[in-house]
């Protein structure tokens, strides 16, 4: 989408006040859950797509056509 956007890496603690701010404001912005839930790992060891007939693909590669409408 070649869109900047300004990421700000923020220390834990202060992510967690975050969290704690945000979470009784209506529409759960961020909230305490989301915090625990960036803390676990996302990354898996093993490779399952071959036993479903997928491959790995770019994202680039998959997105573009989906987001196309917006470059």
């Amino acid at each position: 989408m070649d869109r900047r956007r300004l990421v700000i890496g923020l220390p834990d603690w202060l992510v967690r006040v975050q969290g704690r701010v945000l979470e009784p404001l209506p529409g759960q912005l961020f909230n305490l859950d989301n915090y625990r839930s960036l803390q676990a790992d996302r990354a898996c060891k093993y490779n399952g797509l071959p036993l479903l007939g997928k491959q790995p693909a770019e994202l680039e590669v998959v997105m573009r056509p989906l987001l196309g409408r917006y470059a």
